[in-house]
Order: structure tokens, then sequence, then C-alpha cells
């Protein structure tokens, strides 16, 4: 280090009790060599280029940060603590919003979240305040998520999916929050519709008087309607079941080939004679292929109608 060090001179020092040490007047300075001087530069000059980097790299990380909240398609808020002031608000968040910034932001609070965002819960009764993920992420410190409504003019209200986490400084104490909130809106309808649809088939399969079946590619059978059970028995003993396991040698041959083609990506309409409970009768059968999202056959849909009684008139009528 650099200043005054005592050098060794007999007479120029007194030692006294405690370790004390008093320097006389003929104490000689410390007087550092150049190339002391010039190490001690360069090692200033690389301290500061390594401050300089660090800096550089927490400049640039903070802008990537910035422009992925800034384009993010989801809404992302950032709130101070105690009071869950909002600070920033990204152009999808007021977007989804629906109103400007000055309504949406500036001066708004935990006290204010609920009437300014106009939230409501999914089944439109009224937000508590404390239970917005992001007011409990800086109230309690703690994550979580919810779903809401966000009520706007016209109808047009959207659905977002709330997830807050709180931002704790090195001392352990929450400073500020964040929530990131997609808008699940299209999301919602797609499952209400696909609900409603599934609902639809289920009530024209459970009250149909013709049998519907469906079978994976193992030709196991994976769903069996009402008619279905009526004419082999339970759901309980058909499903994850093969037509061998089920029908006679002949029968079950039958049922193969026609499943073997729809496999293959064909449809299948046949007429064909199999035996139940040791009486053979008359089948007409209908069978598509089914397909996943990328148009491979995953299983096989049928439709089977029992004309033994109508088949046994065609004959009668031709003996006569």
């Amino acid at each position: 280090a650099m200043g005054f060090q005592h050098r060794h001179c007999p007479a120029s020092a007194d030692h006294f009790p405690g370790n004390r040490i008093v320097l006389r007047e003929n104490a000689m300075p410390y007087e550092p060599t150049y190339e002391e001087l010039a190490q001690r530069v360069r090692e200033l000059e690389r301290e500061l280029e390594r401050h300089k980097q660090v800096g550089d790299e927490y400049r640039e990380t903070e802008a990537i940060l910035q422009a992925a909240m800034d384009h993010s398609p989801a809404g992302i808020a950032i709130a101070d603590a105690p009071d869950g002031t909002l600070r920033y608000v990204n152009d999808a968040g007021l977007l989804i919003g629906g109103k400007s910034k000055e309504d949406l932001v500036d001066g708004v609070g935990i006290a204010q979240y609920v009437a300014s965002w106009e939230l409501l819960n999914l089944d439109g009764t009224p937000v508590e305040a404390d239970d917005i993920p992001l007011a409990r992420a800086i109230r309690h410190g703690e994550t979580g998520d919810r779903q809401y409504v966000v009520r706007r003019k016209g109808g047009h209200d959207r659905i977002i999916w709330a997830h807050a986490a709180p931002i704790f400084n090195d001392a352990g104490r929450v400073t500020s929050g964040i929530v990131v909130f997609p808008d699940i809106t299209e999301q919602k309808r797609a499952e209400e519709a696909l609900r409603a649809s599934e609902e639809k088939y289920r009530a024209i399969t459970e009250t149909a008087k013709d049998s519907i079946f469906c079978k994976d590619r193992d030709r196991r059978y994976t769903f069996v309607n009402r008619a279905m059970e009526k004419l082999l028995g339970p759901a309980a003993g058909l499903l994850g079941r093969t037509p061998e396991e089920m029908f006679d040698a002949e029968s079950a041959a039958t049922i193969r080939e026609i499943d073997q083609i729809v496999l293959g990506g064909d449809a299948a309409d046949a007429i064909r004679s199999l035996k139940i409970g040791g009486e053979e009768r008359t089948f007409h059968t209908v069978q598509v292929p089914l397909r996943d999202a990328s148009n491979a056959v995953v299983g096989i849909a049928g439709i089977v109608r029992d004309i033994s009684e109508l088949m046994n008139a065609e004959r009668e009528k031709n003996i006569l």
C-alpha cells in the first residue's frame, strides 16, 4: 500500500508499553518506486474495466427484459410495495383493460384495482381486493394465480389468467410485485364450445337406437353407447377388449377384415352376419377412421344397425 512506512533505523523511534510506537523527527518517509506506481495504475485500470463490463452487461440485460415486457402478447404489470401502486403496464395489458394509461395505471393502487380494471369473478360476482394475486404478492409475499373477467364497454369483456409473484430485496423484504395476465377469452370460448359439442354428441349417442362405438388402433373398444350395451352387455365388460375376446372366431374374423380397411384410412359400409348369444343376426355397419391433428389414423368410429328382422322379412317376401 502507498503511504509512509517505518524503516529500520535504531535512532528513529521509541517503543512504549502497549506496543505503541512514537516516530521521531528523523523518521524517513517511504517513497514508492515508478514500477510500483505503474503496477498500481494498471490494477486500477483493470478494476475500472471490470466495473464497466458489469455495468454494460447489466444495462444489456435490463434492455432485453424491458423489450420482452413491452412486446409480450400477455399483459404485464409491476406495482410497488406497500400500497401496490402500479408503475408499469405494457401495451398488451392496456389493450386488455380497454382504457387509457391514465385510467388504468396513474395513481392506481391495491384499493383501486377492482374499480379501475372493473374486475369480476368468472361467475360475475364482485372481486375482493385482497384476493387479487398481485395484491397478495405485495402484501403477503405469496405467488398465486386466478382467472377474472375484465368488464369492458359494449359487452366486449375479456377473460384473463393472472399469475403474480413478489419481488424481494437482498434483505428479504417485498419491494414490489409483478403480474402476467394473458387474455384467455378465445381459449375459454373454445372450451365452452367443445363442452357444448360433447354434451350434444353424448345426448345423441346415448339416445340413438343404433349401436355406436369407438376403437383405438389396437382395435380395443374405447366407447360404446347404451344401444351397444343392450346388444352386447354392460360397458364395463366391453371397454378395453378386442372383438377376438368377445365373438366367436368366424365373427371376429369378419370384424377384423372391416377394421383393417378402416385403419388403412378408408371408410367401410358393409352388411355382415355375426353370432350374438349363439344366434346369428345380420347388421349394417358403417365405420370411418378417427384421425389426430396430423391426420394420422388413431382409431375407428362405427354405427351398427340390426337389420335381422328386415332381412328375414325380405326372404319371406321372396319365398311368397
